[in-house]
Formats: structure tokens, C-alpha cells, sequence
């Protein structure tokens, strides 16, 4: 009986937390996700996940973001069945996917956040809330491009038995996740995109900031893909700390099960929003298990070495906290020694004006009893009278 040869199996699973922050705000969830097909097992097998800007002026950025969503997984799905011209082949495949679909995607998140404006214009509460925030130069720039409203950034992954296609707009970040745990980004980092700064679906010739790559699956396909929001990222220390995820999850996966690892990860995001970013925190994994028919080749689970794991993950988590908040405490330390110099300074020439005042010796009084002594001018002559002065003059400048 001839043996049927391994091909692997790709599963989704994903979990989104409101950021800790937003809870005290009592603001919603900005980031949406979402995956086909719906039992979350492939190839073909897509992931997306958006982050809505959740600023003043981005305040419908929670439904921006599900239809960022929506749009990814239609125009992804398009491709995935040849709707698109001339789908027939990796090259062409590859040239569809980075002329047409940049365009193809933020089109169809346009058309959708338009048609939710018209069925749902702005009221006079959510204008008056905006210019209460930002002021009325905020509110005449919505109402010229009402799209801010609905800012947001898309991930998203498509994986079939050929290829994996991955595509960014905007901050968030994509892990590739070899077999031995080495992992690495699919796009270098866009350096423009630092603090609060970031591309977005509704800039102005947006799917020009649309990257796209697609990797052919010959050879060494990864054993796992992370795809997270940046309230992620956000909340470690440096990206060396952030990228050991990319192990700790495949780790965990292999030890545990990933069915398992899907009950955990709002705890584990949950924690990390706590102690690190406060945002929002959207995670969501693609691992691959190699399989003959419906046995997967994976491991017993291991509760031990994936509790071990599980704390590591954390105490970097709580270790970049703590050195955020001792970061903090320096600062308001120096803060603090500047004040009390200046204080010491000002309560030191006080001191000294005091001591002046009384260290002067006291006017001299003079005897009792005794007479002023008149003075008289003497008569004379009248002074002559002198030249008056001649006034200095200059050049004029």
C-alpha cells in the first residue's frame, strides 16, 4: 500500500482585547479581525486584522476598522478564486496581486465606509464631542474628508498550497515564524511610522502605502505566522524582546495544542495591555501542522513546559513595565531635584537680603539739645550763565 505523502494543514485561530486604557476611557474596541473560511482551517486559509486610529477625529475608527476587515478578506477571496484577470500562474499571481490589488482594497474600504456615512451620518453630538477635543479646525477637516473618521490600518495573510501572500498598510506587525523558532518580519520596518504616526486607509492615494509580497511555498514553508495590532508590540521593551514571541507561541503550540493556546491568548493579551501598551490588542496565529488524511502530527500536550513558557512570556512583560515605570520615576526625580534647587536658590537670597538689612549699622543720631546750624548762601553775583551744549549728531542708519 503506498503511503500517502505528508502535506500540511494550516489553522487560524485569533482573540482581540480592549486596551486597559480604553476601559478607564470607557472607549470600544478599535481593532476588528477576522478570517476564511469560517472553521478557520485551510489552504486556502486568510487572516486579517485592522487597528482603527482611535483618535479625536477617528472616532468611528471601530467600524472603519471591521470594514477594513471585510474589504481584505472580499478582494483577497477574489484573488484566491481567479476572479481577477489573467490568474493562472505564481507570476501572474504575483503581478495581479501587486498592480491591482493595492488599488482593488482600499476602493472597496472606501465604497463601504462611504455607504455606512450615508446610511449613518454624523450627528450633531458626535461634532460638538470633536470640536470639545480638538477644536473647530478638527471638525472643518472631517467635514471636508469624512473618511478620518473611519481611519485604519490592515494586516493581512493569505496562505494556499502554492504561496503565502502577506500585505501591510499602515503600523501592526507580521512574524514569520520558522521550524527552529528563528523569526522574521516579511517587510522591513517603515522608520516614518514612530509614535502615533501612521499610513492609513483613508490617506489620500492610500494604496500607494499598500505593500505586498508573495513567498512560493517550495520550500521551507514557516511553521507559524503571528499577526498583531501595535498595542502589542507597544507593550515590550525593545523589538529583540517582541520578536522572542515568535518561539514562545510556537513553543506553546507544540506543547499545548493550539486549540488550547486559543483559550488562553485573552488572558495572555489582557496581561499584556495591563502592564505594558494600555491599547488595544488584537493577536491572531496561522500554524501549520503537517498531516496524513485527519491525523495531525503533533506532540502530547506538555502543561508543565507551556506553564514555564507562559511565565517567561510574562515576566518580560512585567520586567519592560517595571523599567518603564523606573524610567518615569527617574525622570520625576530630576525633575523634582531642579525644583528644590530653584526653591534653595530663591530661599538662600532671601536669607541674604535679611542678613544685609541686619548687619547695617544704624544711622547716627545727633545730641540732644543741640541747634542745626544754619547755612546761608552767600549773596553774590549771578553764575554766568554757560553756552548751551551742542547736541551730538550721527549718521543715520
Amino acid at each position: 500500500m503506498a503511503t500517502q505523502l505528508a502535506r500540511p494543514t494550516w489553522r487560524i485561530v485569533a482573540q482581540t482585547v480592549t486596551g486597559a486604557a480604553h476601559d478607564r476611557a470607557a472607549l470600544p474596541n478599535q481593532d476588528a479581525h477576522g478570517w476564511f473560511p469560517e472553521a478557520g482551517a485551510g489552504p486556502p486559509a486568510i487572516l486579517a486584522v485592522a487597528d482603527g486610529h482611535g483618535s479625536a477625529k477617528s472616532f468611528r475608527s471601530d467600524i472603519g476598522s471591521q470594514e477594513a476587515v471585510a474589504a481584505a478578506l472580499e478582494r483577497l477571496g477574489a484573488l484566491l478564486q481567479g476572479q481577477a484577470p489573467e490568474v493562472n500562474s505564481l507570476s501572474s499571481v504575483k503581478r495581479v496581486a501587486e498592480e491591482h490589488l493595492p488599488q482593488s482594497l482600499v476602493q472597496a474600504w472606501r465604497e463601504r465606509v462611504e455607504a455606512h456615512l450615508a446610511r449613518h451620518p454624523i450627528a450633531e453630538a458626535d461634532w460638538d464631542r470633536l470640536v470639545q477635543k480638538d477644536g473647530p479646525a478638527a471638525r472643518s477637516l472631517v467635514a471636508q474628508e469624512p473618511l478620518l473618521a473611519y481611519g485604519a490600518t490592515i494586516l493581512a495573510v493569505l496562505v494556499t498550497e502554492d504561496f503565502i501572500l502577506y500585505l501591510q498598510l499602515g503600523d501592526g506587525d507580521i512574524l514569520v515564524v520558522a521550524e527552529d523558532g528563528a523569526t522574521t518580519r516579511p517587510f522591513a520596518r517603515d522608520e516614518r511610522l514612530i509614535a502615533n504616526e501612521t499610513t492609513s486607509l483613508c490617506s489620500r492615494d492610500a494604496w500607494r502605502e499598500v505593500r505586498v509580497r508573495l513567498v512560493p511555498l517550495a520550500h521551507n514553508p514557516p511553521a507559524m505566522i503571528l499577526i498583531s495590532t501595535d498595542g502589542y508590540a507597544n507593550s515590550f521593551r525593545s523589538e529583540e524582546d517582541f520578536l522572542r514571541l515568535g518561539p514562545d507561541y510556537l513553543h506553546l503550540v507544540r506543547a499545548e495544542g493550539l486549540e488550547r493556546v486559543a483559550q488562553d491568548l485573552r488572558g495572555f493579551l489582557d496581561d499584556a495591555s495591563r502592564k505594558g501598551s494600555g491599547d488595544d490588542i488584537t493577536l491572531g496565529i496561522i500554524a501549520r501542522a503537517e498531516s496524513r488524511g485527519d491525523v495531525a502530527l503533533a506532540g502530547p500536550p506538555a502543561p508543565d513546559e507551556r506553564r514555564a513558557a507562559a511565565g517567561e512570556q510574562g515576566l518580560r512583560m512585567l520586567q519592560a513595565r517595571q523599567e518603564r515605570v523606573e524610567e518615569r520615576l527617574a525622570a520625576l526625580q530630576r525633575q523634582v531635584i531642579v525644583a528644590v534647587g530653584a526653591l534653595a536658590i530663591v530661599v538662600l537670597g532671601a536669607l541674604a537680603v535679611i542678613l544685609v538689612v541686619i548687619m547695617q549699622p544704624p544711622p547716627e543720631e545727633e545730641p540732644r539739645g543741640a541747634s542745626p546750624t544754619p547755612s546761608f548762601e552767600r549773596a553774590g553775583p549771578p553764575p554766568a550763565s554757560s553756552p548751551p551744549e551742542t547736541p551730538a549728531t550721527g549718521d543715520r542708519e
